[in-house]
């Protein structure tokens, strides 16, 4: 976030107006970032692509709750994350998130109270009906965002794929 505040503080204020003209700013005008999507660090658009990524593995953990109830939630975030997260991820990083998932995904019933901010004991069948539903309300607001936000970071030759 701050490297998108910083960004933001130095444009000027025709260039603030979208993802977009903040993000060509940053490429034109300060002349940063290189051909084929080669992004310098720390940057606004490095920043931005994290966020999209981070908000993009969300998603699809989410709709693979949604998709399958009788998946375990480890499964699915391991899913999620080989789809959104390890194809940009080093050797370290991949081990690391993928031993957090083996050792912190709770199981279905903790993680949809928790996100549904129920007590477990609490936490029934019209409880998880409601989680559900927040949850597809929040796809539904969320996937035409990374949509866009992807479609704009190949428009403007960002979309980084090196690993870190």
């Amino acid at each position: 976030i701050r490297k998108v505040e910083a960004l933001y503080d130095v444009a000027p204020p025709d260039r603030r107006k979208s993802l977009s003209s903040l993000l060509e700013f940053e490429r034109d005008e300060m002349g940063i970032h290189g051909p084929g999507g080669v992004l310098r660090d720390p940057s606004a658009a490095v920043g931005f692509l994290w966020i999209r990524r981070s908000l993009a593995f969300q998603a699809e953990m989410y709709k693979g709750v949604l998709r399958d109830p009788t998946m375990e939630p480890k499964k699915i975030a391991l899913d999620a994350y080989a789809s959104q997260l390890d194809p940009y991820h080093n050797w370290a990083l991949r081990k690391l998130y993928v031993t957090s998932f083996h050792s912190m995904t709770p199981p279905r019933k903790e993680m949809l109270s928790r996100m549904g901010g129920f007590e477990q004991d609490e936490f029934g069948t019209e409880e998880e009906q409601a989680t559900l539903e927040d949850l597809q309300r929040l796809l539904k607001v969320w996937q035409p965002i990374l949509d866009d936000w992807t479609k704009t970071y190949q428009t403007l030759d960002l979309e980084d794929t090196r690993r870190v």
